[in-house]
């Protein structure tokens, strides 16, 4: 049997109550986080990293981040509930940890809509912490509009970061773009 559109506008708006609430709760476990934690531009030295450009298929429905292989052996191999913070709000996204390759699914359209993302932007995932229970990254957004021409291919999965210095692993190898 098929859903209509608007059992699954319903299925929707009934998820995203239920992310609040989880955003509720992580508040309530972190007292002594404030506001102005991510004020900040820059990745801290020591934490960890990826880059991704989103494709089209990244930032429409039904929309899926995968992580990277090389992080796989340093994040939970249980699913989860994570956070992506970006500016002073947190987003619940459903890390599926479990299965190969992990990524984050439900929450990560929410996340693309309310941030206003499209394909071509980059977004730096800044893993703030991983306890087996927790998992929470910082978002740190670079528009495509913002970025220098030199580097924007006319199709957005051809980004030419591959040709800038530096490997974007760690803050010392970071990829900077004056």
């Amino acid at each position: 049997m098929y859903a209509s559109a608007s059992q699954l506008v319903d299925k929707e708006e009934e998820e995203e109550e239920e992310e609040e609430e989880e955003i509720g709760k992580i508040k309530k476990e972190n007292p002594d986080e404030t506001e102005l934690e991510d004020d900040n531009c820059y990745i801290s030295p020591g934490n960890l990293f990826f880059d991704v450009v989103l494709s089209v298929k990244q930032v429409t429905s039904p929309s899926q981040l995968y992580m990277p292989m090389r992080l796989i052996p340093l994040l939970p191999d249980t699913s989860m509930p994570a956070v992506l913070r970006h500016g002073a709000k947190n987003w619940t996204v459903s890390y599926l940890g479990g299965v190969k390759p992990r990524f984050v699914n439900r929450g990560w359209r929410r996340f693309v809509t309310q941030n206003h993302l499209k394909a071509g932007d980059v977004c730096v995932f800044e893993l703030k912490e991983n306890t087996g229970t927790n998992l929470r990254f910082k978002v740190h957004i670079l528009r495509t509009d913002d970025l220098p021409h030199e580097l924007i291919a006319t199709d957005p999965d051809d980004l030419l970061l591959e040709e800038l210095p530096g490997d974007g692993i760690t803050v010392e190898t970071a990829i900077c773009i004056d």
